[in-house]
């Protein structure tokens, strides 16, 4: 009877601590949890195109300033990026891209860019980024924070 009793108490112990370790566990690192997907919309002032995130996060439009539909993509499946379990690839924040450094511009001409491409910066949730290009929709991956 001792012996049951103590493996009781350890098992409690156990189950004890674990839900005290769960229960102060650090939140994970941003993008790592549930971003709910939601509309963002940027007008390029150098263009006035008008770059629209659907509502599912991921599709992005881009609409010229006489309201033409340009184009509609999927930057983070045409740009092969890969989900990860429990993280959200839905698009967070779009951003001008200032003009490439010499370095960077090598990088664009290798996928196919331009010198004189207008090109915007999209992130991620997930902490993906990359550069799309409003004339076409063309999206490259560049990298993780």
């Amino acid at each position: 009877m001792k012996r049951r009793a103590k493996q009781s108490a350890i098992a409690t112990l156990v189950t004890a601590c674990l839900v005290i370790a769960i229960a102060n566990a650090s939140p994970p690192p941003s993008g790592w949890q549930y971003t709910p997907p939601k509309a963002v919309a940027y007008k390029d002032p150098r263009t006035s195109i008008t770059l629209y995130v659907e509502s599912d996060g991921r599709h992005v439009a881009a609409i010229d300033a006489d309201g033409r539909l340009l184009w509609v993509r999927n930057p983070y499946e045409e740009g092969g990026l890969h989900r990860v379990e429990g993280s959200t690839p839905v698009i967070v924040r779009i951003r001008q891209r200032p003009p490439p450094d010499a370095d960077f511009a090598v990088f664009l001409q290798r996928h196919n860019f331009r010198a004189d491409d207008k090109l915007v910066e999209i992130q991620f949730a997930n902490s993906a980024f990359g550069v799309l290009d409003e004339r076409t929709g063309d999206f490259v991956p560049v990298g993780a924070n």
